[in-house]
């Protein structure tokens, strides 16, 4: 399974999501990531996973996480293996979190209260490493606002 995408369709696509970022808040980069939640048998994995990548537009998303799925759970059928594809903007949107690339990261809310988060992320993306530390520190600010009620 090989994707492939032209540079033109690189800058097109990131053009877009660029032009209709809903804030400037958000890491630059972080606009072009989509998040889902894997539906894979017990055998595959023990606990829910969280798979983060970067594409321009849903259909690219849809074929990445197909791919990624398919590369690490070669035994898995990726079509219907994930659930909840949702971009980054909608998440920034829907979220609440005061930092907005915490937003990134929540999964349930009481009012305008973050009570879950993201629990066992997958980020396959160049910068995971800076995706990682964001998702740290969502979760300790969560934990530590969750104190402070």
């Amino acid at each position: 399974m090989a994707f492939r995408i032209s540079f033109q369709q690189r800058k097109t696509g990131m053009d877009m999501i660029d032009a209709s970022s809903p804030s400037k808040k958000l890491r630059y980069g972080w606009a072009s990531l989509w998040r889902c939640h894997l539906d894979l048998p017990r055998e595959l994995v023990s606990r829910e996973v969280t798979l983060y990548v970067r594409a321009v537009g849903r259909e690219a998303a849809i074929a990445a996480t197909e791919g990624v799925i398919f590369a690490m759970y070669p035994s898995a059928e990726p079509r219907g293996a994930f659930y909840n594809l949702t971009s980054a903007h909608k998440l920034v949107d829907h979220g609440v979190s005061d930092i907005e690339n915490h937003r990134l990261f929540e999964t349930g809310w009481q009012g305008d209260r973050v009570v879950a988060w993201v629990e066992s992320p997958i980020f396959v993306v160049a910068d995971a490493a800076e995706l990682y530390e964001a998702w740290s520190d969502a979760r300790l600010s969560g934990l530590l606002n969750a104190n402070d009620v």
